[in-house]
């Protein structure tokens, strides 16, 4: 299941009621549980969170596309805060959505909305470049935001299938675009400004397609699902949220893959952020022992590169 040499293919998310979303994105997604199991004691150690810390986890994805799961993590024990619970689509920090094809937005929106899922506007036509997509943000519990995108172009195969990007609002695009060039070693798909004519974000009416947004879609290989799109909001000024994206905040909490060769990634790490990133040993279920290091963006999302023992 696990790959080398591409995008992110875990996103980790805090939750405060593990069973209400494994039934939930159930309901929604049409997800399966791949495993669950108590969370690994080397796990709070590696974050630095107290001994007394305890939890259980469940990994969870479309039956028929298991290349991209989200890992959900439910940690009690120990105070916590929701990242981004409170926070409006353009106050920077962590991780903002995970964006999901799907070939019936308007059945997922039911669906969600039947069991108390939200959403920032009504689905909304969305035009960038040659594509056409009808676009939903839902708001779920403990601040977890869905992007939802339904393409004229090119039909999903599911209602809602496996994650393809990780959105990140940020308060500066060239940083937060370099930290993915230069420490990651990724490239640009998409690199510029935006007006689109589109309120998924709930703005204001007449502030919708008036206002600028630099962004920046990063991929680790052409072609690749688990990218990183990097938005800058201008006009609007919001909150910062980055000192709140740290484990067991409730909320997206990170993004995480293999490297092939993790001593090679952290020494670019380390030399480019001129920071000490090591890796730990992390029981990490269901590939028993590995070689854990996470790496901080300028913005506070948390990014976990691991190398299977």
């Amino acid at each position: 299941m696990w790959r080398t040499g591409g995008g992110w293919q875990e996103a980790v998310i805090s939750v405060s009621h593990l069973d209400r979303w494994i039934e939930a994105l159930g309901l929604i997604a049409g997800w399966k549980v791949l495993l669950r199991g108590a969370i690994a004691p080397s796990l709070y150690m590696h974050w630095g969170l107290p001994l007394h810390a305890r939890g259980d986890e469940a990994v969870m994805a479309h039956p028929e596309e298991r290349d991209r799961w989200v890992r959900l993590m439910q940690i009690d024990g120990v105070p916590h805060q929701s990242i981004r619970g409170s926070a409006q689509p353009w106050d920077t920090g962590g991780t903002f959505s995970l964006l999901v094809r799907t070939r019936d937005i308007e059945g997922v929106l039911q669906r969600a909305s039947d069991i108390g899922w939200g959403s920032f506007n009504d689905i909304d036509l969305m035009t960038f470049e040659e594509h056409r997509n009808r676009n939903v943000v839902l708001r779920g519990p403990d601040g977890v935001c869905f992007g939802l995108y339904e393409s004229a172009n090119d039909p999903a195969p599911h209602d809602f299938g496996a994650p393809f990007t990780a959105q990140q609002m940020v308060r500066a695009i060239g940083p937060a675009r370099d930290f993915y060039a230069d420490v990651l070693d990724w490239s640009f798909w998409f690199d510029g400004e935006t007006r689109l004519a589109i309120n998924q974000f709930g703005m204001p009416s007449n502030f919708k397609g008036k206002v600028p947004k630099k962004v920046a879609i990063m991929q680790a290989q052409p072609d690749i699902f688990g990218m990183v799109e990097l938005v800058q909001w201008e006009v609007f000024e919001g909150r910062d949220l980055a000192d709140r994206a740290v484990p067991p905040n409730r909320g997206h909490l990170a993004l995480r893959w293999p490297v092939a060769d993790l001593d090679r990634m952290l020494d670019r790490a380390n030399k480019t952020n001129e920071t000490t990133v090591a890796a730990q040993q992390v029981d990490l279920a269901p590939f028993g022992a590995v070689r854990l290091a996470g790496i901080s963006t300028p913005d506070g999302a948390l990014i976990e590169l691991l190398e299977p023992l």
